[in-house]
Formats: C-alpha cells, sequence, structure tokens
C-alpha cells in the first residue's frame, strides 16, 4: 500500500542518510590525519634545512642566550617563519638583546610572524638591535613590525633598528614614521632609546624618505 511504501522510501532515505554521514565521517578524519602528516613532514622539512643552513641544531638554537647571529645564511621566507616560530615556542625571544638576520632571503611572513610572537608573549623586552637589512621585507611586514614595536615591552628597550635594503614603500615608512613621533622631552615617544635607524635603499619615494 503507499503507506507502507512511503514508509519503505523514508527508511531507504535514512539508512542511505546514515551510512554518507558515517563515510563522511570516516574520510574527514582520514583527511585531518593526513593533513597534520603533511604539516608535520612540512614542519620537519623547514627544521631541517633551517638548522643546516645555521649550523645549529633545534635543541642550541632554543637554549640561546642573548644573542642571535643569522646574517648571511641564505635563509628563506619560509625558514624565516620556522625560526620565528621556534625561538617563540621555546621561550628563546624573551632573552634576546640582539638579532642579526640581514643579508638573507626574508619577507613579510617572517616579519609578520616575529610581531604575532612579541604580541602574543609580550615577548622581547631585552630587544636592543634588530638588523634586518638586505632582505626582501616590503611594506606589509614593516607595517607589522612597527605595530608591535609600538608596545613598550617589545620596541622599548630598542636602540638599533636597520631595514634597508629591502622593498619597503612609502605606506611602510609612513607606519614606522609613526614610531618616531617625539615627546614633550623630544623622545621618540614609542621607541626612547632609538639611536640607530636604517633606511636607505628602500622603494619609498624620495618625499617619504
Amino acid at each position: 500500500n503507499i503507506g507502507g511504501d512511503i514508509i519503505l522510501r523514508m527508511a531507504s532515505f535514512l539508512t542511505t542518510t546514515h551510512a554518507s554521514l558515517a563515510a563522511l565521517a570516516a574520510a574527514s578524519k582520514y583527511l585531518h590525519i593526513t593533513l597534520h602528516s603533511l604539516v608535520e613532514a612540512e614542519r620537519r622539512m623547514l627544521a631541517d634545512s633551517a638548522c643546516t643552513k645555521l649550523r645549529i641544531t633545534e635543541a642550541a638554537l632554543a637554549a640561546t642566550t642573548t644573542e642571535l647571529y643569522c646574517q648571511g645564511r641564505g635563509l628563506t621566507d619560509a625558514e624565516g617563519v620556522w625560526l620565528m616560530h621556534h625561538l617563540n615556542t621555546s621561550g628563546c625571544l624573551e632573552r634576546l638583546t640582539t638579532i642579526w638576520l640581514f643579508s638573507n632571503k626574508l619577507g613579510d611572513r617572517t616579519c609578520r610572524t616575529l610581531a604575532s610572537a612579541c604580541r602574543q608573549r609580550t615577548a622581547a623586552p631585552c630587544l636592543r638591535t634588530l638588523w634586518l637589512n638586505n632582505n626582501k621585507i616590503g611594506s606589509g611586514g614593516m607595517c607589522a613590525l612597527a605595530d608591535v614595536l609600538a608596545v613598550p615591552a617589545c620596541g622599548g628597550a630598542l636602540v638599533e633598528l636597520c631595514v634597508g635594503e629591502n622593498a619597503i614603500d612609502d605606506a611602510g615608512l609612513n607606519a614606522l614614521q609613526g614610531l618616531l613621533r617625539l615627546d614633550s622631552f623630544g623622545e621618540p615617544a614609542a621607541l626612547p632609546q632609538l639611536r640607530v635607524l636604517v633606511l636607505e635603499r628602500n622603494r619609498a619615494s624620495s618625499v617619504a624618505q
């Protein structure tokens, strides 16, 4: 009869739906495990590549006390992102007074990761020297750094900031200019200890420079 047919069709639909949901859940779990494995493999590859270039192990890098000299090692932007993340999660970033990363191939992602790490932990309270010149940093990275350096716990101790020979245009320099506004004592309000600022050979207009 019609009623029985409808019941059978509904039962068939529900059975199919439950089976589909079960299959979808299984596929989702498999996809999650696969993606996690791929992400971990990518992280491991970047870690190995960066540590090889830096000629240091992950453990030794995490144990770095106050000075990090990684200039001229050919670090890519992706490796720079890994490095900033590792310094942050290991607690090393909070101890550093000097970071030399000039003459690499770092870009905006590295700067954004550094800025994010500082903001999350209110880290880098001791940072006095930050050299990022001769990389591939654009205004996106510079704006991210300027934003976080405005926080006293991140930029309050900074004495030297070198970002010359990059790809920073007017937008990036304007963001940095905001940090250099003088307070009533004639000192930069956001960077009171700043004494050295290198901006030469970027892409900013002559007016901005």
